[in-house]
């Protein structure tokens, strides 16, 4: 049975669990969902089977997922590690929508497949995003992303002030879009 779990919270440890998506999933969701949740930490999570096989990437689940909801709120702060994701139809983990002061380390996505172009880790529109020691490998799409939120420059959101850090990519690009290990595009500051 999928189980979709929504966290807005201070203060939460998430430790020692695995979530079971049985192939099925709410659309844009996470089978873990971080939304204004601050002062987290997951930590040694494995997140499993989220989406239908072969459904469009419109329809895709994330593994591990965290924004701050809509523009303007109090961003995620927290840690992830430890977790391994595998087999989602949108991103393993996923960053996005003005979040903030997140650390992902030691972390694994793998075989993520639903469009294409599905990735392992996805940034988009976050500040002050840390990918340390995490391995993308076998996804669908590129291994690693940093970018934008939204297809019109009037109202992007960029991914500001990130660092990537002893990360490994290989064996992405199984589908027909994108081979890339790690992609940047369109990032406002700086990124390492």
């Amino acid at each position: 049975e999928f189980r979709r779990v929504l966290f807005r919270s201070k203060g939460c440890v998430f430790a020692n669990f695995a979530l079971d998506g049985s192939g099925k999933g709410q659309l844009d969701a996470g089978l873990l969902q971080l939304n204004n949740a601050v002062g987290f930490l997951v930590d040694h999570v494995y997140v499993y089977d989220g989406g239908t096989p072969g459904e469009a990437g419109s329809s895709g689940v994330n593994g591990i997922t965290m924004s701050a909801g809509d523009f303007g709120a109090t961003g995620s702060e927290g840690w992830i590690r430890n977790c391994l994701v595998e087999r989602t139809t949108k991103a393993g983990f996923n960053v996005s929508t003005e979040t903030v002061n997140v650390v992902i380390e030691n972390c694994i996505a793998r075989d993520c497949e639903g469009n294409g172009q599905t990735p392992g880790f996805q940034v988009l529109g976050a500040e002050n995003a840390k990918l340390i020691g995490c391995t993308a490998y076998r996804n669908e799409g590129v291994g690693f992303v940093l970018g934008t939120t939204g297809t019109d420059v009037s109202t992007y959101r960029f991914a500001k002030y990130g660092i990537v850090a002893n990360c490994h990519a290989y064996e992405n690009g199984q589908g027909t879009t994108e081979g890339h290990g790690f992609k940047v595009e369109n990032v406002a500051g700086q990124v390492s």
